[in-house]
């Protein structure tokens, strides 16, 4: 199953919002893969689902930004956190 949706994120402290599509890649009870694009950039995450702390893991970038470190890990963050807020609203008892 590949499932895909649209995110609206606002990141690096800036009022514009940017629309993203998140792939469902794969899942299993364990873990769910993700790609995240907007235009050419892309980049992909996983997340554990049987971790209760540091659930997320960012596998692959395919851009370079000119953001620090810490202004980017915020956008993740933001992403991250959309993400969560789909799937409870759209998959409340879990990927099946």
């Amino acid at each position: 199953m590949i499932d895909s949706f649209q995110i609206v994120v606002r990141l690096f402290r800036n009022p514009t919002s940017y629309r993203m599509t998140v792939e469902i890649m794969s899942h299993t009870d364990q873990i769910i893969k993700f790609r995240i694009s907007a235009g050419e950039k892309s980049f992909e995450m996983d997340k554990l689902i049987v971790r209760k702390r540091n659930q997320w893991k960012v596998r692959r970038i395919s851009f370079t930004s000119n953001y620090s470190i810490e202004t980017q890990a915020e956008a993740i963050m933001a992403i991250q956190s959309e993400i969560d807020n789909y799937l409870k609203a759209n998959y409340p008892k879990g990927l099946v």
